[in-house]
């Protein structure tokens, strides 16, 4: 309403005929007495405060963001800092020597490990919430244990971007995770083996991937038929192909089949190699579509072996 202070916003009607509005300092007032009807109001969004010195100088301000697990503090620490002061390599010493100290040493290993998390999340184009999601499982890794040394943290990070990418479905490879850690896949088996033993993996269960419906057939059928798109899209590849491919996967977990512990990205890798082969597209071979969801040429040979074995597959003309 025009003639408000900025961040004064309706709420709902009371007592006063006028309206009541909330301020900044989380006050319900009445419009027609100016009466402070509450005090205990929460204000929605960043919380801005100005520090002023005296006279015509501009002094400090603050913003608080929102609550988040990439880090380690969850985003409630405030750093005020009065440019001009300090300056040149002194400035940069001072600045370090204080957010170091603002640390305590039993979490340096959280911050180095959310750190990375940070990194290889924005490297991999990863949305906010899956993001959080990673983070979340490190900070609740790091509550039940201890993190000894680099190797396991980049080891447990590994395991929590892998889980991310499976709760919120990303068409990101596993391949293209550990190539930016600089970790193999048994360290990465370590670690989930370690989310696991910790209870990690039973409370994401419970609050995540309990939302998702159905059971693991099917999530593990959404994650193929999440790879499957990602590689008939980057070939270009007509429909017919992702069709016969994804039809070939739900009859091969329909037949009982066990994938349990396969990767989705080679699965799918297999399932639109069959699919090629049968509509003559001879140029689709098992090393582009390896380097497609950055996997090994003979992990896609392997598991298109064992999916067509005792598989009849009919195609209608």
């Amino acid at each position: 309403m025009a003639g408000e202070e900025p961040g004064v916003q309706d709420v709902a009607l009371g007592d006063c005929r006028s309206g009541i509005v909330l301020t900044e300092e989380g006050r319900l007032v009445c419009r027609d007495t100016g009466e402070v009807l509450s005090e205990t109001s929460i204000i929605e969004g960043p919380e801005w405060r100005s520090f002023r010195d005296q006279g015509s100088v501009k002094g400090l301000e603050r913003a608080g963001g929102p609550i988040t697990h990439t880090q380690h503090d969850l985003g409630v620490s405030v750093t005020l800092r009065r440019p001009g002061r300090i300056i040149g390599s002194r400035a940069h010493r001072v600045s370090t020597k204080i957010r170091s100290a603002r640390v305590l040493k039993k979490e340096r290993h959280l911050v180095s490990a959310l750190d990375k998390i940070n990194k290889a999340c924005d490297f991999l184009g990863f949305p906010p919430m899956a993001k959080e999601t990673a983070a979340m499982i490190v900070r609740m890794y790091a509550e039940r244990a201890s993190i000894s040394n680099e190797k396991e943290r980049l080891s447990i990070v590994g395991a929590a971007i892998a889980k991310s990418i499976e709760i919120h479905n990303l068409p990101i490879s596993i391949g293209d995770v550990l190539d930016f850690l600089g970790i193999g896949f048994d360290d990465l088996w370590s670690a989930k083996r370690k989310l696991s033993e910790t209870g990690v993996i039973e409370v994401l269960k419970v609050s995540l991937l309990s939302r998702s419906p159905g059971g693991g057939s099917e999530r593990l059928l959404r994650r193929v038929d999440t790879y499957i798109k990602k590689i008939v899209s980057e070939l270009d590849l007509p429909l017919q192909v992702y069709r016969l491919a994804y039809h070939f996967v739900s009859a091969v977990l329909s037949s009982g089949k066990n994938l349990y512990g396969k990767r989705p990205e080679t699965v799918a890798a297999a399932a639109v190699y069959l699919a090629s082969r049968i509509y003559g597209y001879d140029n689709v071979n098992q090393r582009v579509l390896a380097e497609t969801v950055n996997i090994k040429e003979s992990n896609v040979r392997k598991l298109y072996r064992y999916l067509i074995d005792d598989m009849v597959v009919i195609v209608t003309i």
